[in-house]
């Protein structure tokens, strides 16, 4: 036929005639007019591209052509882009959104190619995206024991296909043996039916995960996507265990209606007291809409009856971040100024596991001599799940506030996610605490997530444990916030544990850790034991950025990275910074006082910046103390420009002995490696660490200033001297931005291939728990054993390691 065509149009174009051709004879012929064989090139060489869409019942549905033109589709049928494209040119068409009302897949065939007429043949085929029609019981709603869970889907599914998860610790749903029956209600196996073999476990936010659920047209895995949701139910063996509260409610009744709530939640909580069940089940709960609510009093919870709140109107979902159910202590009375008339927003005291307090958000009343916001008291297992709890701001003059206070024996509490916060505290000798914990003999606290805030305050801490013996303290992935304060602060610490520590435990990990401008004293981490922490396991503090604060004041204040005292603790892949002094106090990364047996492995460690006479070292022996036999492992150290910083300070003969320093790195050390005090005299070891012939012992190499002693030499070995240059370094402070935290070094010519290579695996018979840390690095990247053929001035003993916090496996020079 085209052959033809050419003919013809030879043929009349010659004899001067005039062809009128059908549309489709037209585009056969466009191709033609490239050649000269009739018309322009203008007219023949651009071509559409389009073609057919299939089964479209949603709306939103965005067709993108070459990544430039968006084409809306609303109905099924033909589509053309408006876009001409020439000859010969590519042409993709992608899908930029899919349909929704209802969701739907869809995808597309013939998609791309290469222009060689007009396109028509691409075709868009959508499929509804499976959902859920209906749950019987809904989300956050009754469930009887021994009732199953009926869910309803929009299509047919694959039997068979669906993970289930009854969720685990206080949330688990099942404990025995269930089972799944697929039968149809309007399609085929499109109903799902749980059912337990005896009963659910009884208790409120039981937990049904259901994952991996497929269609049988393939539609979810052909997504490389699956279908996912949670459940969440309220198992009540006791039949008015639940209790509604909202901002239009009235407080008449029992308020166990959804569609009758009560308006306040004193009143609620006062009918749920009257339920003898609760404390013997474990399955009560006053369920609040979000909104502000005033309360009349400090709200006690009481045994077996939880308060969960931020849920929207129908009490099906819940967000205490966009839409918080707020707790007001406006009206509380009786707050006076004594500690026995503390101000109280919400109190817990003997309650016992299964009680909870959910998706709150509590404020503290403000201007107040003694105010706590949350209060957990003696005898208690409670569970604060993503709660907010903010400390009431004071003007008061030696004003107390916390956001969380825990005080009392035999506590159980655990934390998961939420925040807790210090408002403005602008009184004189005020001091405000994010966290306390005080007062205990037997208590554990379990924090996962969130994030601690605090403003203003004479003396802050973020999170303080004092008079405590057998505390087991367990803090991982917290974020604290740095606010710089502006009233007159002295003193502040990100963390502090003090007094009798002896017989606990802490662990610390993956969390960023701050202190914030003083005058007198900045820590990030203090743990001042009353007497030596001889229990085990050892206090393990991992993966971590740790940060003292600025100071601006006389010799003698500090602002420290991590503060150790009579501690022998085990710090893996932390960052640690000291702080930055513009007066003439100190920095100091990591110092310590009579701590034996303290373990460095792998961290990066920087003293900060400081501008006084002595002003900045990286790890301070704080003049002796029984500070022995440390493990100083595959670190890097950095002092700053300083000529009178250095980087370990006050390693003398005796006192500490027993110290294992290998390859470590020891950059910006102007002042020195490594600094001892005998007697009168200071000394300092100049250029000594990675001398050839010496294998960086930091001493015996000719030319160094009195070298160590024979017995702290044979355990030193294989460190180096290399001035790294950092991420975003901040020259006009240091060599390290001390607010970024960030160590990582450059891979430039001031940073050789020796440091990411320089460094020994690490194991000295560690359980296999602490190996696996060691492993990796602080961004959770393994650790390997890299090449180190034709690499110079490694340590002899160098297995191909990065020294520091972060493991670098990149191009090196």
């Amino acid at each position: 036929m085209k052959l033809f065509y050419v003919i013809l149009l030879s043929t009349f174009a010659y004899l001067g005639c005039n062809l009128k051709l059908e549309r489709d004879d037209r585009q056969n012929l466009t191709v033609l007019g490239v050649f000269g064989l009739g018309g322009t090139s203008s007219q023949f060489s651009e071509f559409t591209v389009g073609g057919q869409v299939n089964n479209l019942n949603g709306s939103g549905l965005v067709l993108r052509l070459n990544g430039v033109e968006d084409l809306p589709i609303t109905e099924s049928g033909s589509f053309i882009f408006s876009t001409r494209l020439q000859l010969e040119e590519t042409y993709q068409v992608n899908v930029a959104t899919q349909p929704s009302s209802p969701a739907q897949s869809c995808t597309l065939q013939n998609n791309s190619g290469s222009i060689l007429g007009n396109v028509d043949d691409i075709t868009v085929n959508c499929l509804d995206i499976p959902v859920l029609s209906e749950v019987e019981p809904g989300n956050f709603e009754r469930l009887e024991p021994s009732n199953s869970v009926v869910i309803r889907f929009s299509k047919t599914m694959n039997t068979g296909s669906c993970n289930l998860n009854f969720g685990s610790g206080s949330s688990l749903l099942v404990g025995n043996a269930y089972s799944v029956d697929w039968s149809e209600t309007n399609l085929e196996n499109d109903t799902l039916t749980i059912s337990p073999n005896s009963t659910w476990n009884i208790g409120i936010n039981r937990v049904l995960r259901i994952s991996e659920c497929s269609d049988t047209d393939g539609l979810v895995a052909e997504s490389g996507g699956s279908l996912d949701f949670e459940l969440r139910f309220f198992v009540t063996a006791t039949t008015d265990a639940l209790r509604y509260v909202a901002t239009n409610g009235t407080d008449s009744g029992s308020c166990t209606d959804l569609e009758s709530p009560c308006a306040t939640i004193n009143f609620a909580y006062s009918e749920l007291n009257a339920v003898t069940d609760c404390a013997t089940n474990k399955d009560c709960a006053v369920l609040v809409q979000s909104g502000d609510y005033e309360l009349d009093s400090t709200l006690d919870i009481t045994n077996g009856r939880s308060i969960i709140g931020s849920f929207n109107s129908n009490f099906q979902s819940r967000n205490v971040f966009n839409s918080p159910t707020n707790i007001l202590p406006t009206n509380i009375t009786g707050c006076g100024a004594i500690p026995s008339n503390i101000c109280r927003t919400v109190q817990i005291v003997n309650v016992t596991e299964g009680t909870r307090v959910e998706t709150i958000r509590i404020l503290g009343k403000e201007n107040q001599v003694y105010s706590h916001t949350l209060n957990v008291g003696p005898n208690s297992v409670i569970s604060l799940d993503t709660v907010i709890a903010i400390s009431g701001g004071s003007n008061e003059a030696s004003a107390l506030s916390e956001a969380l206070h825990v005080e009392g024996n035999t506590i159980n509490l655990s934390i998961n996610g939420g925040v807790y916060s210090i408002s403005n505290m602008t009184g004189t000798s005020s001091e405000a605490s994010v966290i306390r914990v005080a007062g205990i003999n037997s208590v554990n606290v379990t924090i996962r997530g969130g994030s601690w805030n605090i403003r203003n305050a004479t003396t802050r801490y973020g999170f303080r444990l004092t008079n405590t013996s057998a505390a087991n303290i367990d803090i991982r992935n917290v974020t604290m916030n740095l606010s710089d304060s502006t009233v007159n602060s002295n003193v502040s610490y990100g963390i502090r544990l003090e007094n009798n520590l002896n017989g606990s435990e802490f662990l610390l990990a993956n969390s960023t850790i701050s202190s914030f401008s003083a005058n007198e004293t900045a820590y990030g981490i203090s743990i001042e034991s009353g007497n030596e922490w001889t229990n085990s396991p050892l206090p393990l503090i991992y993966n971590n950025r740790i940060s003292g604060g600025r100071i601006n004041s006389d010799p003698g204040h500090i602002s420290r990275g991590v503060n150790l005292q009579r501690f022998g603790g085990l710090l893996i892949n932390n960052s640690i910074v000291g702080g930055s002094s513009t007066g003439d106090g100190s920095v100091v990364g990591l110092s310590s006082l009579n701590s034996p047996s303290a373990q460095l492995i792998q961290n990066s460690i920087a003293s900060g910046s400081g501008n006084s006479e002595q002003s900045a070292v990286t790890i301070d022996f704080e003049g002796g103390g029984n500070s022995e036999n440390w493990v100083i492992f595959n670190n890097n150290f950095a002092s700053n420009t300083n000529s009178s910083s250095v980087c370990l300070n006050y390693i003398s003969a005796t006192n500490p002995v027993g110290h294992i320093i290998r390859n470590n790195n020891f950059h910006s050390c102007s002042g020195g490696h490594a600094k001892t005090t005998v007697g009168s005299y200071s000394y300092y070891r100049s250029n000594c660490a990675g001398t050839a012939g010496e294998e960086g012992n930091l001493s015996r190499a000719a030319g160094c200033v009195d070298p160590l002693s024979a017995d702290l030499t044979a355990t030193v070995s294989g460190n180096i001297d290399v001035n790294a240059s950092f991420q975003n370094a901040n020259p006009t402070e240091s060599s390290v931005n001390i607010w970024d935290w960030n160590l990582n070094l450059l891979t430039n010519g001031n940073t050789p291939c020796v440091l990411s290579r320089g460094a020994v695996e690490f194991t000295m018979g560690y359980a296999s728990n602490i190996l696996d840390i060691f492993n990796v690095d602080r961004r959770n990247n393994t650790r390997t054993n890299s090449d180190t053929a034709g690499i110079a001035n490694l340590p002899a003993n160098a297995d191909g390691r990065s020294m520091g916090a972060y493991e670098f496996d990149g191009t090196c020079q």
